[in-house]
């Protein structure tokens, strides 16, 4: 009845419902949150990301680094890669008090599944993956070194609920735009915001915040579109 009153109904939300709901929960009780793992100090001393967090007690599978040299005996060493222990992790079970963001393997699974049943919008997904991974490889360290083009993507996408959140909520129709251009503008300003929100990753409810956030902006776009992209191309 509240959602009914308040967001519009099914298929109808100015504003997606759970984001809002864990928005309000971590504002009203932040210690029910975990603590944001990642630190200036911790990334200043360790170097990257991703290694502040293992430093930080970041609990691994106990299979991770067997699998892990499976994966790089057999598939990653004929491209000269190898993939540091702790990401199989991420991928299987990544740490979050939030069940929904844990397990990336099957949000991508599942995703695919999905999308080639055009079941879910792809470009919302795909621009703000890009996006986001973009600024975080060229920008990510730069308040800590003087780098570019050294962020960690594979760690920003996996932590914090990137997965899910590009798939399952940001494409939402009730709330997303629906023209393909504004879709693109969505996801790419989605993917933006992250950056500036959620930063290197592992933001505990900044995938939240910033579906919040664009969802506030999205009317705007529509309204673009409809009052001067369509006026301009009559005109022409």
């Amino acid at each position: 009845m509240y959602r009914t009153d308040f967001f519009g109904g099914t298929g109808l939300y100015w504003m997606n419902p759970v984001a809002l709901t864990v928005a309000i929960a971590y504002i009203s009780n932040p210690g029910a949150f975990p603590v944001q793992s990642l630190t200036a100090e911790g990334i200043q001393s360790a170097g990257d990301a991703f290694t502040a967090m293992k430093i930080a007690d970041f609990a691994r599978m106990d299979s991770d680094m067997h699998i892990s040299s499976v994966i790089n005996a057999f598939f990653l060493d004929i491209f000269n890669i190898k993939l540091p222990d702790g990401y199989v992790t991420l991928f299987a079970a990544a740490p979050s008090v939030i069940t929904a963001f844990r397990y990336n393997i099957l949000t991508l699974a599942a995703s695919i599944v999905l999308i080639s049943m055009n079941i879910i919008d792809w470009i919302v997904p795909l621009c703000y993956l890009a996006v986001y991974s973009i600024c975080t490889y060229c920008f990510s360290l730069l308040p800590f070194f003087p780098n570019f083009y050294s962020g960690d993507i594979l760690f920003a996408l996996l932590t914090g609920g990137t997965l899910f959140i590009a798939f399952y909520i940001l494409p939402d129709f009730s709330t997303a735009p629906r023209t393909r251009t504004g879709k693109i503008i969505s996801g790419s300003l989605a993917g933006a915001a992250a950056f500036f929100i959620c930063g290197p990753g592992a933001s505990p409810v900044g995938g939240a915040f910033t579906v919040l956030l664009i969802n506030a902006v999205n009317p705007f776009i529509e309204y673009f579109e409809d009052h001067v992209l369509i006026r301009t191309r009559e005109a022409a």
